[in-house]
């Protein structure tokens, strides 16, 4: 696959983790300790191209790596505040970002793959 149509291929499982998230969201919105926390890693879904531009502005090397270094960081960041504000991670979060990152993680490896 090219280098584009990859973005492309990859561009759309971020589309769909997104309305998946945001789904089970509005689905849960009755739950709001659920609802607000599938939306945030919604939201947190939709940041690798924003991320990417910020790293290719400064830097062209490695952009996939930082990308996912961020988004990494990002998500880790929202299970640190859960868990110091609750005392545990909810389970919406943990489930979410893991799909967040497994998402990213496919992405990064599919980039790095290919030349």
């Amino acid at each position: 696959m090219l280098q584009t149509e990859t973005f492309v291929a990859f561009d759309g499982i971020s589309l769909l983790l997104f309305g998946s998230l945001i789904g089970v969201a509005l689905i849960a919105r009755r739950r709001p300790e659920i609802h607000r926390r599938l939306m945030l890693m919604a939201m947190i879904s939709l940041l690798p191209p924003a991320f990417g531009r910020l790293v290719a502005y400064f830097t062209h090397q490695n952009v996939e790596a930082f990308v996912l270094g961020l988004m990494m960081a990002t998500t880790f960041s929202a299970a640190l505040i859960d868990a110091w504000q609750r005392h545990r991670v909810h389970f919406a979060l943990l489930i979410g970002g893991a799909a967040v990152i497994a998402a990213n993680l496919l992405t990064y490896l599919a980039q790095v793959d290919n030349p």
